[in-house]
């Protein structure tokens, strides 16, 4: 297979600042990204909501690419109006323009570099092993397709990762933080050129991922929050969480304990961006990905 377009996406949410600021940045001197055997093109993705320094307009951008949503012509919302422009312009998914995507956003929570795989496939999977080979302690988290329809930009596109970098606040730019982005994303570029040219950087057999297994919603009382993050847990993102380890403090003094047998692993924990889905954090199950053609998750 040869990659003949890659796209990278920043400002999907506008008071992830980051991705933004590379964007202009690559803008004005292209040549750091650009390799001999594709085309690379850069998309700011959400430019209203970057210029208010807000998450989003009217609803979050990262959940509007299912296919009925871009095929629809009820585009009521600045972010759907903004879904239906860059499926145009990167995809149309299904039959996309670009091979790969790369969508920059940064957390609140101690995430450290992660890259989110939303589709087990054999480039994706070997593309996450490069790069965690060079910065050796990315975590990669597996997201496993609900249905073959996602919502998420890097739907758009046959192949492509979601890099996030964390923490960092809402609507702050920090240069090391720009810095590990930068690294992130051309190291990626550096292994698809790499295999455009016939010569595949090595990557390891396997990988370990934390495969998604569910949310955990804040204990509220007539909506509203009446627990906060345990401070045992806090910041304590992919450590093994086991039956009656506590997750919550609560308003009167009560501690919440996790109560199923099964050890689980936390990441996003206390992330800023989902309170208002009222969701405190994502449990995981770790697993072994591996990196030879045709083997799945074992």
């Amino acid at each position: 297979m040869k990659i003949l377009n890659v796209a990278i996406v920043g400002g999907t949410h506008g008071n992830e600042l980051t991705g933004a600021y590379l964007v202009r940045r690559w803008s004005a001197y292209p040549d750091s990204i650009s390799r001999p055997s594709f085309k690379t093109k850069l998309f700011l993705a959400n430019p209203k909501a970057v210029e208010q320094n807000r998450r989003f307009i009217d609803e979050d951008l990262n959940r509007c690419f299912r296919m009925n949503s871009l095929a629809s012509t009820d585009r009521g919302t600045y972010e759907a109006l903004r879904a239906f422009y860059l499926n145009q312009m990167i995809g149309p998914k299904g039959e996309s323009k670009h091979n790969v995507i790369f969508d920059m956003h940064t957390s609140t929570s101690n995430c450290g570099v992660m890259l989110i795989l939303k589709d087990n496939n054999l480039i994706n999977r070997q593309l996450a092993a490069y790069i965690q080979c060079q910065i050796p302690d990315t975590k990669i988290l597996y997201i496993p397709p609900i249905q073959d329809d996602q919502p998420y930009l890097t739907s758009i596109c046959p192949y492509g990762l979601t890099v996030e970098i964390g923490p960092i606040p809402q609507g702050l730019l920090r240069s090391d933080l720009i810095a590990l982005t930068d690294e992130v994303v051309k190291h990626g570029l550096d292994y698809l050129h790499s295999l455009n040219e016939g010569r595949q950087k090595a990557v390891p057999d396997s990988i370990e991922v934390f495969e998604f297994k569910e949310e955990v919603v804040f204990p509220q009382v007539d909506d509203a929050i009446v627990g906060t993050i345990h401070h045992w847990l806090q910041d304590r993102d992919y450590e093994a969480l086991n039956h009656g380890d506590p997750i919550f403090e609560c308003l009167d003094g009560s501690v919440l304990a996790y109560e199923k047998q099964e050890t689980v692993y936390p990441v996003f924990i206390n992330e800023a961006a989902y309170y208002y889905k009222n969701v405190a954090m994502s449990l995981c199950l770790k697993k072994t990905l591996l990196t030879a053609t045709g083997l799945e998750l074992v």
